[in-house]
């Protein structure tokens, strides 16, 4: 089992110290700089993987790669919305000094990331950490050039070929009206692969970030359909047990129309949320498959994380 030294060794990236150059550093025993692939999924849970002991979910993907290299476990969210969490992932810096306190405040330009050090050490980078392989502007017109005329969202896609559960939830829950390569997460993946494609004798950094199992939980076919929700068991739940929340949590559990979910209503969510914890994990598949088929597997650390997790229902 590797020390989480000699894991940070292997992958020639040292920890960014707060506040200075940090540096993403070659050891001396590394024959080359290693390549480097960050996938970040958008609110994927650390519980919602078979490695980390989840009795349904099917990540064969993830636990395979888990499996060859270092599982965090005590891994913790420096914020619980996106873009203070990514910040914190590309700074190093906890939310109250970087200042990206909100989804609305971004990161100010003067702090140091990651993709900062690495531009310094010469690395071929895809885009900013986690922003450009979506292009929303260029897979919403590749999806008109596929005949879908009547996109509500790209999660959603086409009106008339989504299938939307009628919930007190707030967020759409259902079967996406989109083929199950026609996402805007395999959207991206496609884009990586090609960057990997272009980029396979240089240097780089991939940086790919997943839309996961991010609400809506809206996801193409079958994955909407591959967990029954009577299968999953519901997380505790306690009489009262919001009374003594902060008042943030009480109006936020009230206003989204969580306090109206039923049990059934929780299971459909958990059922269509794991499907995309599932899809996500054939998408990572596709672009390892890639990655060894490029034979670039032995010289490129990859990285999987999330932004920020999801209670799944626990109250805590």
């Amino acid at each position: 089992m590797l020390s989480r030294r000699e894991f940070l060794k292997s992958s020639a990236l040292t920890a960014v110290a707060c506040g200075s150059p940090g540096l993403a550093a070659f050891t001396a025993e590394a024959a080359a700089p290693r390549n480097l692939v960050f996938v970040i999924a958008d609110q994927h849970s650390g519980l919602a993987l078979g490695c980390n002991g989840h009795p349904i979910v099917r990540t064969p993907r993830l636990d395979a790669l888990a499996g060859q290299g270092v599982l965090f476990t005590r891994a913790y969210t420096a914020g619980t919305t996106c873009v203070p969490s990514r910040s914190s992932i590309d700074t190093g810096l906890h939310v109250h000094t970087h200042g990206a306190r909100s989804n609305e405040v971004p990161l100010r330009e003067e702090c140091l990331t990651i993709s900062k050090i690495l531009d310094r050490h010469g690395y071929k980078q895809s885009d900013a950490p986690g922003q450009g392989l979506h292009r929303r502007e260029s897979y919403l017109q590749w999806l008109n050039g596929m005949g879908y005329t009547d996109v509500v969202t790209p999660i959603i896609g086409s009106a008339s070929r989504a299938k939307i559960i009628p919930s007190p939830y707030r967020y759409k829950i259902g079967r996406a009206g989109l083929a199950l390569d026609h996402s805007q997460d395999a959207f991206a993946i496609r884009n990586a692969v090609q960057f990997l494609e272009e980029n396979r004798e240089r240097r780089f950094c991939l940086w790919v970030r997943l839309f996961g199992s991010h609400d809506p939980w809206v996801v193409p076919e079958p994955y909407d359909t591959m967990y029954l929700p009577s299968d999953l068991p519901l997380p505790p739940y306690r009489n009262g047990e919001y009374d003594s929340k902060p008042a943030q949590q009480r109006r936020t559990w009230v206003e989204t129309g969580a306090a109206e979910l039923s049990d059934d209503d929780i299971r459909v969510i958990l059922a269509h949320y794991l499907g995309m914890v599932s899809y996500t994990d054939m998408l990572v598949g596709r672009l390892l498959d890639r990655l060894t088929e490029l034979q670039l597997d032995a010289t490129t650390a990859v990285i999987y994380m999330a932004d920020h997790g999801d209670t799944m229902g626990h109250k805590r």
